[in-house]
């Protein structure tokens, strides 16, 4: 007889992870919840995180490691673990975070208690390379009381200015199925979070569970945009290429979305003033990095 799927997959992009990726597996592997697997793919890191992490993988049965031969993007490679999984439930994971023991224990009673919840994540500790907490995300982004439009509207417009807290919670694989890949487009994680909101609710945990680690050492803003930007997407392509396809999968979006056509005219609507925005502070930021 086959071995049953595990409950949970996680799913770990890494690209030189090598000086805190020890942390975030520990954090996993401690976890109250035992029933997960954990899907590592390396995206042909020039640190110690191969070493790192092939060790973990030879010592827990519950871990496979993958390294790709170049560097795909953290964006296509966020997609290779998805498609490797085989949970109910699926949350991503990068090298730099840490989990409270409690953090799926806690998403999988919400999840498992309500089936019109396709995604639960809890308050996220913003951290400095030392651990130290620089703020926490907001209690009350949650949209169980909310009907599918409005939904999505908090998604793009509250979500993307919290960094997209719930990008990072566990979502139910099928629902997943139905709304990725994630493309290289600009606000992708608030994007694919907005089409999971349209099958269904949001439910936040109001305490935090995940440690994000946002400022490493004394890295400038502008230090840090263009380590983010080259992480993303390699081959640098230019931003007009990358506005232009997230255009695109704004208008696949409203397509797709399982509503009428008087519905779709509002989520059109709400998506090219997002749009709109996007490319504003697009421009500020190009202009402060120059």
């Amino acid at each position: 007889m086959a071995d049953k799927p595990p409950t949970v997959s996680i799913g770990m992009a890494v690209y030189n992870e090598a000086r805190f990726v020890r942390q975030g597996l520990d954090s996993l592997l401690a976890q109250e919840f035992c029933d997960f697997e954990l899907i590592i793919s390396d995206n042909a890191s020039e640190d110690a995180t191969a070493e790192i992490c092939r060790d973990y993988a030879s010592r827990d049965h519950r871990i496979r490691y993958y390294r790709n031969e170049r560097n795909l993007g953290a964006v296509e490679n966020f997609n290779y673990v998805f498609k490797l999984s085989l949970g109910e439930y699926f949350m991503w994971a990068n090298g730099h975070t840490v989990w409270s023991p409690e953090f799926i224990s806690s998403c999988v009673q919400v999840l498992q208690q309500d089936p019109s919840i396709m995604l639960c994540y809890p308050q996220t500790a913003w951290t400095n390379a030392q651990g130290e907490v620089l703020r926490v995300s907001p209690v009350g982004l949650d949209t169980r009381d909310c009907p599918p439009v409005p939904r999505f509207n908090l998604v793009i417009w509250k979500f993307s200015f919290a960094y997209c807290d719930p990008f990072y919670g566990l979502m139910r694989s099928a629902a997943l199925r139905q709304v990725i890949p994630l493309r290289v487009i600009s606000g992708a994680d608030v994007l694919l979070v907005a089409r999971l909101s349209l099958l269904g609710a949001l439910a936040q945990i109001p305490r935090p569970l995940l440690y994000y680690r946002v400022k490493w050492d004394a890295e400038t803003p502008n230090e840090t945009r263009r380590r983010v930007l080259k992480a993303l997407d390699p081959r640098r392509h230019s931003y007009w290429l990358v506005y232009l396809r997230t255009v695109y999968e704004c208008f696949r979006t409203v397509k797709w979305a399982p509503v009428d056509y008087v519905l779709k005219a509002l989520l059109m609507a709400s998506l090219a003033v997002w749009l709109s925005e996007r490319l504003i502070r697009r421009w500020i930021r190009l202009s402060e990095v120059s």
